[in-house]
């Protein structure tokens, strides 16, 4: 026997009927085969009624999915994160090669600071000038490639550091003193022995002290007494004869001179100390040089390490 549904229950209740093989509810022995209900058709299976279910509810909605728990979906967020993360590892080693180093040039640099007016003939040598390799989209238009381009040549300009020297920052050396000369410069050519001088050891844009040398008398004492003074320090020589004139039976040392550039007050004094003193010329390092505080040397302070003494005429008590 199987169970079938031959119809439909109010409120949507299902009843079974129980229903032999062959035979259909309410049919008489060898009697004719009634129609089947209406409500629910059924096709012909050789006398089997099939199974059916309950038809669904009206107005019933369609059973909707189980909620996931919190849980559940930060799970499934970490997860795909990490996916994601998988994703971008695998296109960056699939992505292509790195590019190569771009291009270098070399090119001459200021290993130290370079002043307007400054010679290169003799800074090749002694690390004012190097070459260097820079990127070759960052090489300045006219900068020279090889150190031996730049000798000879003028500063037309301050230069840093590091700087790339080209072709307007430095020229070709006409030998004219203005071109050497910084702003608020003076230049002044000094004559002097072969001895205070340093004939033959100075060269153009090396930096020199000066130093006057007098013969001072005082109301109190008209012996003459020597004094030494610094006047300038740290100056830039412009220009030095290439041969010291010799001696003659008017002049019994050598002599030379050199051109240098000061400020006009300094210059003041430098042209007062070798009209009526001596000038001491002393050549200072290319670097590392301090700057230290002018003073009088005598004969007291260099013996026994007093301080010079200062005539000054004071008026007596009562005078005016």
């Amino acid at each position: 026997a199987l169970w079938g549904a031959h119809n439909t229950p109010p409120q949507g209740k299902h009843t079974p009927t129980l229903v032999t093989l062959g035979r259909w509810p309410g049919a008489r022995p060898g009697g004719p085969r009634p129609a089947p209900p209406r409500s629910l058709p059924v096709p012909d299976f050789g006398g089997l009624v099939p199974i059916t279910s309950s038809p669904p509810r009206r107005g019933s909605r369609p059973a909707s999915a189980p909620k996931k728990s919190k849980g559940t979906l930060a799970a499934a967020g970490i997860a795909g994160v990490a996916a994601a993360s998988l994703g971008v590892v695998a296109l960056q080693g699939s992505a292509s090669p790195a590019k190569p180093a771009p291009a270098t040039v070399k090119v001459v640099v200021a290993q130290r600071g370079i002043p307007r007016g400054t010679v290169l003939t003799d800074l090749t040598g002694n690390g004012a000038v190097r070459l260097k390799e820079v990127p070759a989209d960052q090489v300045r238009p006219g900068a020279f490639r090889a150190t031996g381009a730049v000798k000879g040549k003028i500063a037309y300009a301050d230069i840093r550091p590091g700087a790339q020297l080209t072709g307007t920052a430095i020229g070709a050396d006409t030998g004219a003193i203005s071109r050497r000369l910084t702003a608020g410069q003076r230049a002044i050519t000094i004559p002097l022995d072969a001895a205070h001088g340093m004939a033959g050891d100075i060269r153009e844009s090396d930096h020199v002290d000066l130093y006057g040398s007098y013969q001072v008398t005082t109301k109190a004492d008209s012996t003459p007494r020597p004094v030494v003074r610094l006047l300038a320090q740290d100056v830039r020589v412009l220009r030095v004869p290439a041969v010291a004139k010799k001696a003659t039976a008017t002049t019994p040392t050598d002599l030379t001179q050199i051109t240098v550039g000061l400020g006009p007050q300094t210059a003041t004094k430098v042209a007062f100390a070798a009209d009526n003193g001596k000038i001491w010329v002393a050549a200072r390092p290319v670097t590392g040089a301090r700057r230290v505080a002018p003073r009088l040397v005598t004969l007291e302070s260099l013996i026994f390490g007093v301080a010079p003494i200062v005539a000054i005429d004071t008026p007596k008590k009562g005078t005016r």
